[in-house]
């Protein structure tokens, strides 16, 4: 998530949207494999991160933009489910971090190629995915 679709989704909030007006903003901007820019910005990252593996100054770096970005999401997600938006049954900080994931291994479709699921199939996970977040989807 760029930091242009992070100013969406909080202007968004502000206006307390309704679930739905909240999932036609973030299903697509989650982690679209076919945004080119966007892919290249998360091997960038990627390539930063393995490098820190082996850079303990780079280490630090990495981990304190990493914290820094997942209070941005975790703030987002906060937000979402303080106006019953999301469930208030998950940890924001697991789902926070589980949508960073996502967003990070999207690149592997690149990878993958021609064996990838179909821009369809993949949104519709993201979908599925973003709906078990709500409220009235909590299994009985």
């Amino acid at each position: 998530m760029n930091e242009e679709t992070i100013i969406l989704l909080d202007a968004l909030l502000s206006t307390e949207p309704s679930r739905d007006e909240y999932v036609l903003q973030l299903q697509p901007v989650l982690a679209d494999p076919w945004d080119g820019a966007e892919v290249d910005k998360r091997w960038q990252k990627m390539e930063l991160l393995v490098a820190a593996r082996r850079d303990p100054m780079l280490w630090d770096l990495m981990q304190d933009l990493q914290r820094r970005s997942l209070r941005i999401y975790t703030e987002l997600v906060s937000r979402a489910r303080d106006l019953d938006i999301l469930r208030r049954d998950v940890d924001v900080a697991a789902v926070a971090i589980s949508l960073q994931a996502i967003t990070m291994g999207s690149v592997l479709i690149e990878v993958v190629g021609d064996d990838a699921p179909s821009p369809e199939a993949w949104f519709g996970l993201m979908l599925v995915l973003v709906q078990s977040l709500f409220p009235d989807q909590i299994a009985n």
